[in-house]
C-alpha cells in the first residue's frame, strides 16, 4: 500500500511536465488504478470505489464524481406516511383561502385585474 501511494503521489508530481494527455494504470493485487492526466489536473479512478477524484498539480483533490446506480431501488414505504404525521389538503386549503379573499370587496376587484392580466 506504501509503494502503491507513492507512486501514485510521484505520479501526480511528475505527469505535468508531460505536454500530451497521458493514461497511467497501474495494476495490483486490489485492482487497476487509472491515472489520466490532461492539462493542469488528473483524474484518479481507484479499485474499489464508486467514482474518481480531480487533482490539480499541488495534489489537492478539487472535485470528487460518485456514480449513481441507476438501477437502485427505493424500499417499498419509502414514500408511506408515518403514524401520528399530520397530513393537511392543500386543495381544501387553496379553496378556503380564495373564500375569503372574495368576501374581502378590494380583492374582488384585485382578482379580476389579475385574471384581465393573465387573459392578454
Amino acid at each position: 500500500m506504501k509503494l502503491r501511494s507513492g507512486l501514485l503521489a510521484g505520479i501526480i508530481f511528475v505527469l505535468p511536465l508531460s505536454q500530451a494527455a497521458t493514461l497511467v494504470e497501474i495494476k495490483d493485487t486490489e485492482g487497476m488504478t487509472r491515472i489520466f492526466r490532461d492539462g493542469s489536473k488528473s483524474r484518479l479512478e481507484m479499485p474499489g470505489e464508486d467514482g474518481y477524484m480531480v487533482i490539480d498539480n499541488g495534489g489537492r483533490i478539487v472535485s470528487e464524481v460518485v456514480r449513481i446506480d441507476t438501477d437502485a431501488e427505493l424500499p417499498a414505504n419509502a414514500f408511506s406516511i408515518p403514524a401520528g404525521y399530520k397530513v393537511q389538503n392543500t386543495d381544501q386549503m387553496m379553496r378556503d383561502t380564495m373564500q375569503q379573499l372574495q368576501q374581502m370587496p378590494d380583492m374582488q376587484e384585485m382578482m379580476k385585474q389579475m385574471q384581465q392580466m393573465q387573459q392578454q
